[in-house]
């Protein structure tokens, strides 16, 4: 069925696999009016699609991009309930999907990546068809950019370190966000482990318990690794009502940690108790809940809470009509839910929404594009064979004086040399004629026609060797897509100059940890030893600055003191932070009391030893920058441009994984070593995948950008022993030249025959 269907128009293109695939809408600003004169009849009869009258009016900003749509704004979540296979790859690779949000919807808070078990709510657990790496081979195979979910209702920042660690340094995956948990508002086992599931008192949090959880993470996720791009709210679960109080909380916590924020969008609901009608279900594209309503708000209140960290993406991670099992469901798993997702989709990408990621790939749901037993609905056509029509970048779209329900976007292709148009109509009774003879789009040329109402299965194709209509007719719940190539007469617009780099990020903020003494003499020294340095000081305050992480110290405590305590961690998360240190005189081994004594007071526990471990590598050119994160009686991250990270640590065993920049990889990616008491070095070193940060450039570095400098030095060696030795081939030639010139006129002298002898 499959085959048919992409078989029935030329827009229904396989897309290659890749994060990029070729899919611009460009679609309009959306006329907010109150819906009017919408009915739950069956929709009219389709008047012809080239009218001459025309009421509606379009225009069309070819040079103004409202989204670059070819950068893969389109995603769907892939649940881990559901089989990820070869055929889900095809289907997958026959859409302009890119993001595929993992392992889906609220699981992502009771699934355990290491064990591949979901616990329920009541207690107990389920093993689901798909694990991690089956989820990893099929995104590599379908060149899906990922949003990984962690688990963040049991409030276990150690567990999504580990889950980065496996996913990063066992798998070799790298996600291109990570999300912190999904719809917090519906927590209801907040801080409990999942072995208490189904045994404890419920237990939620707020937005501020949120945000502060998004802080924890952070910081141990990227003590994993310092580059890993986090969403801070998968949605409320609370509706968009709530939207403005959360992402304020999280923002204002966490805003320059954060790549993005999400929220999840289902515009028509639930639908209540009432009785369904189509007029309901479409009149819920103008209510509190859309894209329209919500985003414009959403927006300013991200910037009123961090207002010097530029500006933060709202992504839509979930994204449908209704909410199953509501009055919708009949609707959403039929031919309906096609305009009302495109209209959708058209509001989202108007207001220039970066990310749209559909509820979901395949699943129970009904407004997936797929069942949970493989077959194709409705709402997949609509991304398989009108989705994948439209360019790679939408433009600015106005219509004037069209019916309540109609929506449009226009795009073009990248060169340019393509237009394309999809307009909608969404309302149930009435057509709508729109006059595109002011829009620009290019009337004199031949027109690829794309249209699809309620009374056919899948949409039908024609071409317009006339030239494109100069008034568009569209149906009720009905939509047509033009394409036609700018004309002579309508010339391509120039291509959009290249975007200005982005800044430089801004270096990572500095806080203050202020270790306090009491207890010693005027000008006794005393020192710590912290972050991989140490701190001598005679004043009764040493301070460092450090960045946002937690870091082991060790004091140094002066002959005759004790100190209190003599060894520890102190955390900076966002705000200075003090630790005070007490010094006591030591016990002098020896009674000087009364005669009741029994001899010396028992000594406390001795403390703990220290011992100083080197990581040195090699393999990096000079000025990239490499990581060693540490784990056992501490976790500790450390980073250098140089060829040394040294480590202060109390003895014992630890694990160590090495990292670094794009293009560099460690030969070993990490390990275990033993500190018994003696400095230890560690040699490491690393090896290029492919020219990273760092790497001699062709300007560089001469016809072999890839020479280091020790290879440089051998060939310039090699090319003056490759002189010599020529210069004395040289010379032996000219000796010889010159011998045979001299012997020019000269009678050989006459050869004697030596005599023969007989055999």
């Amino acid at each position: 069925m499959r085959a048919r269907l992409l078989a029935a128009t030329p827009f229904a293109r396989r897309r290659p696999a890749g994060p990029g695939v070729a899919l611009a809408v460009v679609l309009g600003l959306v006329v907010l009016a109150v819906v009017g004169g919408l009915s739950g009849g069956a929709p009219a009869a389709s008047p012809p699609l080239f009218a001459s009258v025309s009421a509606g009016s379009l225009s069309i900003g070819w040079n103004s991009s409202v989204v670059n749509l070819s950068a893969g704004v389109f995603g769907s979540d892939v649940r881990v309930y559901d089989a990820v296979g070869s055929s889900q790859a095809a289907e997958w690779a026959a859409t302009p999907l890119s993001y595929a949000v993992w392992p889906g919807g609220a699981v992502a808070d009771a699934y355990n990546y290491t064990t591949n078990t979901i616990t329920n709510g009541g207690g107990g657990t389920f093993v689901p068809p798909q694990d991690e790496s089956q989820f990893v081979r099929w995104c590599r195979s379908v060149n899906c950019r990922a949003i990984f979910q962690v688990p963040a209702e049991i409030d276990s920042p150690a567990t999504a370190a580990d889950y980065v660690a496996y996913t990063e340094w066992t798998l070799g995956f790298h996600p291109a966000y990570w999300e912190i948990g999904n719809e917090p508002g519906l927590w209801r086992h907040f801080g409990i482990p999942w072995s208490k599931w189904g045994s404890s008192a419920s237990v939620s949090a707020t937005a501020a318990e949120y945000a502060q959880v998004v802080r924890t993470y952070t910081l141990a996720m990227r003590a994993v690794d310092p580059t890993v791009r986090i969403v801070g709210l998968p949605g409320t679960g609370l509706g968009g009502s709530q939207d403005t109080t959360w992402l304020t909380d999280t923002v204002a916590v966490n805003g320059p940690n954060l790549s993005a924020v999400a929220i999840h969008v289902y515009s028509a609901g639930s639908g209540g108790s009432g009785s369904a009608t189509l007029a309901g279900f479409f009149g819920s594209l103008y209510g509190k809940g859309t894209l329209v309503a919500r985003i414009p708000a959403d927006r300013q209140a991200v910037a009123a809470a961090c207002r010097s960290c530029g500006p933060i993406p709202i992504f839509v991670t979930e994204l449908g009509s209704g909410i199953s099992g509501g009055i919708w469901d009949t609707y959403m798993s039929s031919y309906p839910e096609v305009p009302y997702m495109a209209a959708t989709l058209i509001q989202g990408i108007t207001l220039g929404v970066e990310n749209l990621d559909m509820f979901c790939f395949e699943g129970s749901y009904p407004g997936s594009l797929y069942t949970g037993a493989g077959a194709a609905l409705p709402v997949d056509r609509l991304y398989s064979q009108v989705l994948t029509g439209l360019g790679s970048t939408a433009v600015r779209t106005t219509l004037s004086n069209a019916l309540p329900g109609v929506f449009a976007t226009a795009a073009r292709s990248a060169n340019g040399s393509i237009a394309a148009l999809l307009v909608v109509n969404a309302n149930t009774s009435n057509s709508e004629t729109l006059d595109l003879s002011g829009s620009a789009f290019p009337l004199a040329s031949p027109a690829t026609v794309l249209d699809w109402n309620a009374s056919a299965s899948s949409p039908s194709v024609r071409t317009s060797d006339a030239g494109s209509p100069s008034a568009l007719s569209i149906p009720p719940m009905s939509l047509v897509l033009l394409r036609a190539p700018f004309s002579t007469s309508s010339p391509p617009p120039p291509p959009p100059p290249p975007p200005p780099p982005p800044p430089p990020p801004p270096p990572p903020a500095q806080y203050t940890a202020t270790f306090a003494e009491t207890g010693l003499g005027t000008h006794t020294a005393w020192s710590i030893s912290i972050a991989n340095a140490t701190l001598a000081s005679v004043n009764q305050s040493s301070t460092v600055s450090l960045e946002n992480g937690t870091y082991p110290f060790v004091v140094g405590v002066p002959s005759g003191y004790e100190a209190t305590p003599s060894s520890g961690q102190v955390m900076i998360a966002g705000a200075n932070a003090s630790v005070p240190v007490r010094f006591t005189a030591a016990p002098s081994g020896n009674s000087s009391g009364s005669n009741n004594s029994t001899g010396p007071p028992p000594a406390g526990p001795p403390p703990p030893t220290t011992t100083d471990v080197r990581f040195t590598e090699t393999g990096l050119p000079f000025g990239v920058r490499w990581w060693v994160t540490l784990s056992g009686n501490v976790s500790l991250n450390a980073s250098t441009s140089g060829d040394t990270i040294s480590f202060n640590l109390t003895n014992g065993t630890y694990r160590y994984v090495l990292a670094t920049g794009a293009g560099y990889v460690p030969v070993v990616s990490g390990g275990v070593f033993e500190l018994p008491g003696a400095p230890t070095t560690l040699a490491t070193s690393f090896r290029a995948t492919s020219p990273g940060p760092g790497s001699p450039s062709a300007s560089t570095a001469g016809p072999f950008p890839l020479l280091g400098p020790d290879l440089w030095l051998l060939a310039g060696l090699g090319l003056v022993v490759l002189v010599a030795v020529e210069s004395v081939a040289v010379a032996r030639v000219a000796r010889r030249l010159r011998r045979a010139r001299s012997r020019v006129g000269r009678v050989p002298p006459r050869r004697r025959t030596p005599p023969r002898t007989l055999r």
